[in-house]
């Protein structure tokens, strides 16, 4: 990728240089698209509520803040829409997701249902342009202007590299396109429509989960997103080892085991009657 980006010398850019440049240049020229390509897999927003939210465990709540922003989302897909411009956005994502992807990913679906066109591809459809290494975050604006985003080692932003590309359009031709073109689908190859009209959902990777338990355990939870660890608190004569039932064998079918007595009882009834004692029949009542 540091082929195509060498025909150009950039020049760095604070902050604050940055977002005046891309204001800018922003929509500056109708009918065109601005991509954006996302390569690394972990970074930090520290200016974001919702990220902020997720790191501090409160997933709920990250998600409502993402769903907080479709309103500012659609305004700038209706600007776009209104300059001829589309917003297309190429994420690699790598197995096992990072973290951060995992909040991302909840971020990019609502960008996409907002009219941006994402697509997410796996790290073989960069291969070809990594030989030196990953390729860089860039965004592109208009058919002559392309940035480098720039993170610190923790994935902060800190800067970016603005180059003018002229003419040739250098990146926006040659790279990001042609990313989408070996992923699942190309959004170029896509009708033009209006992008608040029918949203493109972005897809999201799923990983296979399995769960099993083996020997024997007392507590036990089964979860996906866990944050802040799991405590089980019982009364200690709840963990007290309670004593194992005694079960007595179940009764005897019959009357059985009492062959000497059985015995006996036979040589009686051999008896002739007026050797027996009197029965029920017999019995006398007292004076």
């Amino acid at each position: 990728m540091s082929d195509l980006l060498d025909a150009s010398h950039g020049v760095r850019l604070g902050l604050d240089a940055y977002r005046a440049d891309f204001r800018r240049r922003d929509f500056a020229v109708d009918g065109c698209d601005s991509w954006k390509l996302e390569r690394r897999q972990d970074f930090r927003e520290p200016g974001d509520p919702s990220w902020n939210a997720f790191t501090q465990g409160d997933w709920e709540g990250a998600l409502r803040l993402i769903e907080a922003q479709r309103e500012e989302l659609l305004d700038l897909s209706r600007l776009a829409a209104s300059h001829g411009c589309r917003l297309l956005r190429v994420r690699a994502v790598e197995f096992p997701l990072t973290a951060y992807l995992r909040w991302e990913l909840n971020l990019l679906r609502v960008r996409a249902e907002c009219g941006e066109l994402i697509r997410v591809i796996g790290p073989e459809h960069l291969a070809e342009y990594e030989h030196e290494g990953p390729v860089p975050e860039l965004v592109t604006l208009n058919d002559d202007t392309v940035y480098e985003i720039l993170y610190d080692a923790d994935g902060v932003l800190e800067g970016l590299c603005g180059t003018s590309i002229g003419e040739r359009g250098i990146v926006s031709r040659r790279g990001s396109k042609g990313c989408t073109r070996r992923g699942r689908t190309s959004a170029r190859s896509s009708p033009a429509r209006s992008p608040i009209a029918r949203p493109r959902r972005v897809s999201e990777p799923r990983e296979e989960v399995n769960s099993s338990l083996s020997g024997s355990a007392r507590d036990v939870v089964q979860g996906r997103d866990i944050h802040g660890g799991i405590h089980f608190h019982a009364p200690a004569t709840d963990r007290v080892s309670l004593p194992v039932p005694q079960q007595l064998p179940l009764a005897g079918a019959g009357f059985v085991d009492r062959h000497t007595e059985r015995r006996a009882l036979d040589r009686f009834v051999r008896r002739p009657a007026w050797l027996r004692p009197p029965g029920p029949g017999h019995v006398r009542a007292g004076p």
